[in-house]
């Protein structure tokens, strides 16, 4: 586990804004969006949730990072 608590707060709000944005590009017929953006933004919302609910980013332990303390 990497992924301190305040990091996992941010990946939530952000993983439910990419989704949602992705969604409402989706059911909005005025504003036409390829399925590839609309899946785009679902998909890199569903890993800022994964990583959020399991605490764990692959990408920070590359680099040697980590949020979470002890």
């Amino acid at each position: 586990m990497n992924v301190g608590q305040f990091d996992r707060f941010l990946r939530f709000l952000l993983a439910a804004g990419l989704i949602g944005y992705g969604l409402y590009q989706a059911a909005v017929p005025e504003i036409p969006a390829a399925p590839q953006v609309v899946w785009g933004f679902v998909a890199v919302g569903a890993v800022f949730f994964a990583t959020a609910a399991l605490s764990f980013c692959p990408l920070y332990r590359l680099v040697g990072l980590r949020t979470r303390s002890s």
